[in-house]
């Protein structure tokens, strides 16, 4: 167990690693770390991964901030929507999924597999949005500095169920949706990104206050670990060549997704 434990928290920096340089899908690693390595149950681990990421994200965000990098009136358009969307699912869906959902004799669809499975599904939407070729307006030319501000709040709906159904920040999704509906730089998109998956998993977490027992003795150093990661991320986005980097992020959740999908519902007893 104890190597596991250890493999997890050096995950856990490569989580943060990741968020504070591509501005997302770093978290959609935290959920599968937790249930697999650390052996929680997913709807405990979803309430963990949420102030894991708030925190991280927060840290990652003020130092974004610093640099310039973040957009306040996208921060709140896209915020407030995904806030209240946080809300309502943590205090109105979340709660209604019963534990055991389907009997079928010999498998049996509980909250924490559909959790697992939609996760899953999640991370090959990820994978997807990281490997296709095809670039963003944002990433090629700005042709137009008008921002869509319609899609850029239901964007923010979406992702505020995303975020408080699975504990997942969404900055693969945010960051894309930025630079296609607001035309903004690159650096631009990761630092706002960052600064709005803190205000939704922070809201989140807060939703989920006094619904599961805190294990703070594997929270805070899982934090800590990730707050260093993201500050090293913030500092090596300079440099890296994040194109080649998105991409091998990307197949190894691909493999993560395959895995978890063939556990839950092919081995799963």
């Amino acid at each position: 167990m104890e190597i596991y434990l250890a493999i997890a928290y050096g995950l856990a920096l490569v989580t943060g690693l990741v968020l504070g340089t591509l501005g997302g899908g770093g978290s959609i690693l935290i959920l599968p770390i937790l249930v697999y390595l650390v052996g929680i149950d997913a709807s405990v681990a979803v309430v963990y991964s949420l102030f894991m990421i708030a925190g991280s994200s927060l840290v990652g965000s003020i130092s974004h901030f610093r640099m310039g990098n973040v957009r306040m009136e996208l921060l709140l358009w896209f915020g407030i929507p995904s806030i209240v969307s946080v809300l309502l699912t943590r205090r109105y869906l979340f709660p209604i999924v019963p534990e055991k959902i389907l009997d079928l004799g010999s498998f049996e669809l509980t909250r924490s597999i559909l959790i697992l499975v939609l996760f899953a599904l999640l991370m090959l939407l990820a994978a997807f949005f990281m490997l296709r070729k095809k670039k963003t307006p944002g990433e090629v030319e700005q042709k137009s500095t008008k921002i869509t501000w319609g899609p850029l709040v239901l964007q923010g709906v979406f992702m505020g169920f995303v975020t408080g159904f699975l504990g997942a920040g969404g900055g693969f999704l945010i960051v894309p949706a930025l630079l296609f509906f607001a035309a903004v730089e690159v650096r631009q998109a990761i630092g706002t990104s960052l600064s709005i998956i803190a205000l939704n998993t922070a809201f989140g977490f807060l939703g989920s206050i006094g619904t599961v027992s805190m294990d703070w003795g594997l929270i805070l150093p899982f934090s800590a670990l990730m707050i260093i990661g993201i500050l090293l991320g913030a500092r090596l986005s300079k440099g890296l060549k994040q194109d080649q980097l998105k991409r091998y992020f990307a197949y190894f959740i691909l493999a993560m997704a395959l895995f978890m999908l063939s556990k839950e519902l092919v081995f799963s007893s």
